[in-house]
């Protein structure tokens, strides 16, 4: 991979127990452009926020293989970071889509002859190289008007910073900026949102579905400069896996996602043998982003509520 010049740009972006773990997500995510300028108020709902890929009606599944994520609770903040030195390979293919949601299916583990090398995999009968981590530099990252940290990155290149000390309600805003190295300095900001409230309870409704039932998962609070993003997977995503199916669902954030019943019967038919899965996370967020293609960089800022369901303890 090539690596650009130094990039610069501030815009301006943003973005339940229903909340999210500081765990937080380790799955995908939108990727675009942002625009604007200028600081949220406490809430990150001012007019100064951008629209966030100016505002595209169509979901936006790619996404930059390199991310600054900064997501955040009521009571906590985190910071996370990888600049990656190639694309990253995706497992899965696009079965169908429906509204702002698609189905994603694996189907069987590829075979290439000769072997494929570590750290290759193998992917539609081709080797394909899974991206490293490369340095950038300690990241500046300020966390509203009052709360400033330097994340350096670790032995293997990754970042990651986090407190339990405050949440979103002191963190309207986020500015990262970072020298470079390896990888190229840049600097982004974004409004950063609180969390949707759900109007429901979110879990009820996926225990209640019947075989074929859509589930329109509502909140009261929508921003309309951010967007929503979900991935849905089963426990075999969960421990490590590939799993047979997932569900990804990325648009506007308009108050509320319909997931497809179709989807969730396929999710929810195999893959549930094991414990400590079935939780997922509706993210809003805010996200600009630098370069293009393979040297793309995005700020992303995130907030988000969660819902719980496991086919084998109930429903379909």
């Amino acid at each position: 991979m090539k690596w650009g010049p130094v990039w610069l740009l501030v815009g301006a972006l943003g973005c339940g127990r229903n909340e999210v773990s500081p765990a937080g997500d380790q799955t995908g995510g939108a990727s675009g452009t942002g625009g604007g300028t200028g600081a949220a108020g406490s809430s990150g709902t001012s007019s100064e926020c951008a629209l966030t890929f100016e505002g595209q009606s169509e979901p936006r599944f790619e996404q930059p293989a390199s991310r600054v994520r900064v997501f955040a609770g009521s009571y906590f903040t985190v910071v996370e970071a990888a600049f990656l030195d190639g694309p990253r390979p995706e497992l899965h293919t696009e079965a169908e889509r429906s509204g702002d949601c698609r189905m994603l299916t694996y189907d069987s583990p590829s075979f290439c002859d000769p072997a494929c090398e570590n750290p290759e995999i193998c992917i539609g009968g081709a080797c394909e190289r899974f991206p490293e981590p490369v340095s950038a530099g300690a990241l500046s990252v300020e966390l509203g008007a009052d709360q400033k940290v330097e994340v350096p990155p670790s032995n293997v290149g990754r970042y990651y910073w986090g407190t339990e000390d405050f949440g979103y309600d002191v963190v309207p805003s986020v500015n990262v900026s970072a020298p470079g190295e390896v990888a190229p300095g840049f600097e982004l900001a974004a409004c950063l949102s609180p969390a949707p409230q759900p109007t429901t309870e979110w879990n009820e409704l996926l225990e209640q579905r019947a075989p074929g039932e859509d589930v329109v998962l509502a909140w009261s609070n929508p921003v309309e400069t951010a967007r929503v993003y979900l991935r849905m997977t089963t426990c075999i995503g969960t421990h490590g896996g590939i799993s047979p199916v997932e569900i990804e669902c990325e648009g506007k954030d308009v108050g509320k996602l319909t997931l497809p019943g179709v989807f969730l019967d396929a999710l929810y038919e195999q893959g549930w043998g094991r414990g400590e899965c079935g939780t997922n996370d509706v993210w809003r967020y805010h996200a600009t982003e630098l370069g293009s293609g393979d040297a793309a960089v995005q700020l992303r800022a995130e907030s988000g509520a969660s819902f719980y369901f496991q086919p084998r303890l109930g429903g379909p």
